[in-house]
């Protein structure tokens, strides 16, 4: 009997401890509205201290890119404009579609009314100075939209063309100096001039890259719009570009060109010698899976 009462005396005091137990949990949870407030407080104030960090480094990275575009040294040549292409790539991957729209707009203002008072007292070279300071926007802009992410031009396209945005003409523009970019200095005067081989995946996969943004753009229900306008007649200068005259004689349809240079290059020009890995041969199926809806969209399969 003796066992069995203190068997009982300890579940009683277990009992207990576990009331006095339980009581004190209850207790605590009085507390515990005041404890959250405090801390969904200050996740809240963390969250906000990242965003400005956040906000401040995407601002930091746009100056920065932009800055390094225009140094001096990176703009004496403009035919190619090598020196302006890390700057721009720079700035490009990191702006949102209204940072890129905003820029071209007072950029082309600039260009278009930007002339000094004094414009007559300028010199031969003082005068080639003004020009090249316009031509310089000008191409700088080119190189941005060229080199943006096809997701922020596709942005770009909803915001200020289909839903009728505050920058529509602007946005016509920034579409037409992407596409002189693509089509001569990445397409023209590389990938697909004359001299070049499209013999490995890489330029394969770049020439893809860049035609099938060319293919969008001409594709869009408003590319006879695409275009862009500069006249400055003080200065006889005059920029006057159509995405439809781009093509000449071929008109919208001269990304066909491109598609039938990527097919030769896949059915003849590339190498065997860059497929003997797994890896490559699958890349190449994947290639020829990405470009057959293009070539059956230009009547090529």
């Amino acid at each position: 009997m003796t066992i069995k009462h203190n068997i009982s005396a300890l579940i009683v005091s277990s009992l207990l401890l576990a009331g006095c137990g339980a009581q004190d949990a209850i207790d605590a949870t009085k507390d515990m509205p005041g404890k959250m407030d405090a801390t969904l407080g200050q996740i809240t104030k963390t969250n906000q201290e990242m965003e400005k960090t956040t906000d401040a480094i995407h601002k930091q990275t746009l100056l920065l890119g932009l800055e390094e575009m225009l140094k001096p040294e990176n703009t004496k040549y403009l035919v190619p404009p090598t020196g302006m292409l890390a700057g721009g790539e720079a700035f490009a991957q990191e702006a949102t579609a209204e940072e890129i729209v905003k820029l071209a707009y007072v950029w082309l203002k600039e260009v278009q009314k930007g002339i000094p008072d004094d414009l007559s007292q300028l010199d031969e070279k003082g005068l080639m100075a003004l020009i090249h300071e316009k031509l310089v926007k000008l191409t700088a802009l080119q190189v941005i939209t060229g080199l943006a992410p096809q997701k922020t031009i596709e942005q770009l396209v909803q915001d200020q063309i289909l839903n009728g945005g505050r920058y529509e003409d602007t946005a016509y523009a920034v579409l037409m100096t992407r596409a002189l970019f693509i089509k001569s200095f990445l397409l023209d005067e590389s990938l697909m001039s004359p001299a070049e081989k499209l013999n490995n995946l890489g330029k394969l996969e770049e020439a893809f890259d860049r035609t099938s943004q060319l293919d969008y753009l001409v594709r869009l229900p408003f590319a006879k719009k695409i275009g862009l306008k500069v006249k400055v007649t003080e200065i006889e200068l005059e920029v006057d570009e159509s995405l439809e005259g781009l093509g000449e004689n071929r008109g919208l349809s001269f990304p066909l060109t491109y598609w039938q240079r990527i097919q030769q290059a896949l059915d003849k020009e590339l190498e065997e010698q860059y497929l003997t890995s797994p890896t490559a041969r699958q890349r190449k199926e994947q290639l020829k899976q990405k470009v057959s809806p293009y070539l059956k969209a230009w009547h090529l399969l």
